[in-house]
């Protein structure tokens, strides 16, 4: 009815822009969410969905930080993508990110264990706003 299919895929990819939050927070989202994640998505390197490219132009990614961002994601799977190619193209940057040796050890123990706390704080803070919410509309229906 609404137009939406459910489409079975081979995995599931999750989508870590960096981008889309602002500093700092996006540049904890792969390391926070990946070990979690079959195949990560970074960006935004610009392209894409035209209507949101004015919102994000000011936080694209230039071509060492969507190559940095891309090695740490290679921390946690071989499955990476890139959003978007076209913005490659249009910043000049495809060939490099190509180029790039995404190699890295894995990392070190301190991140992995910082990441973990991060996101467990983030956790606790959207369920405690969720109970919050929940026992404020349960106190409005009270009055």
């Amino acid at each position: 009815m609404l137009g939406l299919v459910d489409v079975r895929a081979d995995r599931d990819v999750w989508m870590l822009y960096r981008s889309v939050l602002p500093h700092p927070w996006g540049e904890c989202l792969v390391d926070v969410y990946g070990p979690d994640a079959a195949a990560i998505a970074v960006g935004i390197s610009g392209g894409g969905v035209a209507v949101l490219q004015p919102a994000f132009e000011a936080r694209l990614l230039g071509a060492q930080t969507l190559i940095d961002e891309l090695r740490r994601a290679r921390r946690h799977t071989v499955h990476l993508y890139v959003f978007s190619l076209e913005g490659c193209i249009e910043a000049g940057m495809l060939a490099a990110v190509l180029d790039a040796d995404l190699s890295l050890d894995a990392a070190p123990a301190t991140l992995r264990h910082g990441a973990g706390l991060a996101r467990l704080g983030l956790q606790t803070a959207l369920r405690f706003s969720i109970l919050a919410q929940r026992a404020a509309a349960l106190f409005r229906l009270q009055d």
